[in-house]
């Protein structure tokens, strides 16, 4: 058993996701004791980030939305509803990019 990464190297252990062959210096382990590849970890780390952003810009997005609506609505009464149609077209469009973001 020769590793993924470096071929002229013994492998030590297995990868707990994808089942490359390891040597030492390529091995990450986790605190729950299995082992992974550099590749397996990049996809976990580019997953969470997605998931991060995503939790972000909705929150964030309709928050917005509403300071925007309450400063237009405070400033001119008679638009605020025109002022509240556009807040939530514009939250819709925004979920809806972020739901075709991530498929």
């Amino acid at each position: 058993m020769k590793c993924f990464y470096h071929p002229e190297v013994d492998a030590v252990m297995t990868c707990s996701s994808c089942g490359k062959e390891l040597c030492r210096d390529c091995v990450v382990e986790n605190p729950d004791g299995k082992t992974y590849c550099k590749d397996c970890i990049k996809k976990g780390l580019d997953g969470l980030e997605t998931v991060v952003i995503i939790c972000g810009s909705v929150c964030v997005s309709p928050i917005l939305a509403l300071i925007a609506w309450l400063i237009w609505k405070g400033n001119k009464p008679e638009k605020a509803k025109q002022a509240s149609y556009i807040c939530i077209g514009t939250a819709i469009l925004y979920i809806v990019l972020i739901i075709l973001y991530v498929r």
